[in-house]
C-alpha cells in the first residue's frame, strides 16, 4: 500500500498543513479538526500535497492533501527509495487521475466508498511545489474540505488529515451536493459578490466561445 512505501526524507514535512479546516462541523469533529489542524502541537508533523486541476487548459481547481506523520510511520518506510514528498505527491495526482491510493483508502474508511469519486474535483491534474494560496492569486469562489480524524490505516497506526479543493470557476450543484453527502463542508460565495459575478461572467464566456468554435 502507498502508505507504507513513503519515504523517510524530512524535507517534505512541515509542522503544520497550509489547509484551514473549518470548524463549522459535528461538534466532536468540529473540536478535533480544530485541535488536529488550525492549532497543531509543535511536535506534530504534518506532509502536503497539492495538485491543480485544468479543464479545457483552463484553470479550475486547487486540491492539497495533508496528512500526519509519526515516528512509527517513519520507522515503516525506513526501506522506501523515494522522498516522502514525492511518494505523497503521486498518492494526491494518482487520486486525481481515478487510481488506488492512500487518499481513497482513507476517504473509503472515514466517509465512505462514495466519496472516493464523489469528492474528486474535474478536468486534468497536475503536482504543485507551491501551496494553492500561494501558486494562484485568483480570486476563490467555492471550497469543499473534508477531515479525517483518528483514521486507522494498513499498518494499524492513527492519522489525521484533511482533503481541501478549492474552485476558481464556478462549480455545478452536483459537485455541491457530493461533498455535501460525503460528510465534507461546503462553503462557497455569496451570489452577489464581486467574485460570483466575475467567475459567472468567465462562464459566459466560455460557453459563447464554444458555441462559435473558438
Amino acid at each position: 500500500m502507498v502508505f507504507l512505501a513513503l519515504g523517510c526524507s524530512r524535507s517534505g514535512r512541515r509542522s503544520a498543513p497550509s489547509i484551514s479546516v473549518s470548524t463549522a462541523l459535528a461538534p466532536s469533529s468540529a473540536a478535533a479538526a480544530a485541535s488536529a489542524f488550525d492549532s497543531p502541537p509543535a511536535e506534530q508533523q504534518w506532509i502536503v500535497a497539492k495538485a491543480a486541476s485544468f479543464v479545457d487548459e483552463e484553470l479550475f481547481s486547487c486540491t492539497e492533501f495533508a496528512l500526519t506523520d509519526s515516528p512509527e510511520l517513519e520507522a515503516a518506510a525506513a526501506k522506501a527509495d523515494a522522498g516522502v514528498q514525492f511518494v505523497f505527491n503521486d498518492d494526491l495526482l494518482t487520486w486525481l487521475q481515478g487510481g488506488k491510493t492512500l487518499l481513497g483508502d482513507l476517504l473509503t474508511r472515514k466517509h465512505g466508498k462514495e466519496s472516493v469519486s464523489g469528492l474528486r474535483p474535474s478536468g486534468k491534474p497536475q503536482t504543485l511545489n507551491k501551496t494553492c494560496k500561494d501558486q494562484f492569486s485568483r480570486a476563490v469562489v467555492a471550497t469543499c474540505t473534508t477531515t479525517m480524524i483518528g483514521s486507522p490505516n494498513d499498518a494499524g497506526l492513527s492519522t489525521n488529515a484533511a482533503l481541501q479543493t478549492v474552485y476558481y470557476q464556478l462549480p455545478d450543484d452536483v459537485t455541491m451536493s457530493r461533498c455535501i453527502a460525503a460528510g465534507s463542508e461546503w462553503t462557497e460565495v455569496a451570489q452577489d459578490s464581486i467574485e460570483w459575478i466575475t467567475a459567472r461572467n468567465a462562464q459566459l464566456q466560455r460557453r459563447a466561445r464554444k458555441l462559435i468554435g473558438n
